[in-house]
């Protein structure tokens, strides 16, 4: 009993870990595609803006701090909604585990139930011989 608590406990845990690492990759991948778009599209923007008529022009610093800023914005929101669909997709998993766990637990009791009612092997067969014992000994009195 206590050795399939113990592998109960091992199995969450491989699970949680599976998935917070698995998350922690998908965040990380998630803020950098983010950065590098918000980013790159500010400062596509700002060349455009500047004009080809006078040949390609840098951007100026504003337009830099601005690619910075909505890059980060926009990474973090990519972050977040990874972070939040990972914690989702986990419960979902955590759930599965649960129901199959709870299918394995009743089918065991039913089958542990059944010996018990079951005539003659069963601990409610003993008792009932013995009160049928017991009852002959009293009519032979």
């Amino acid at each position: 009993m206590i050795t399939q608590d113990i592998r109960r406990v091992e199995t969450a845990a491989g699970h949680i870990f599976r998935a917070v690492r698995r998350a922690i990759g998908k965040v990380l991948l998630w803020f950098v595609i983010g950065l590098g778009v918000g980013g790159g599209a500010v400062e596509g923007v700002g060349v455009f803006n500047h004009g080809f008529s006078a040949g390609i022009q840098t951007p100026t610093l504003l337009t830099h701090i601005a690619a910075i800023a909505f890059g980060l914005v926009l990474a973090y929101a990519a972050a977040l909604t990874t972070a939040v669909t990972e914690a989702i997709r986990a419960l979902i998993e955590a759930g599965k585990d649960v129901e199959q766990g709870a299918v394995k637990l009743e089918k065991t009791v039913t089958g542990d139930l059944g010996n018990v009612a079951s005539g003659g092997e069963g601990i409610l067969g003993g008792v009932i011989k013995a009160v049928e014992q017991g009852a002959q000994r009293l009519e032979g009195r």
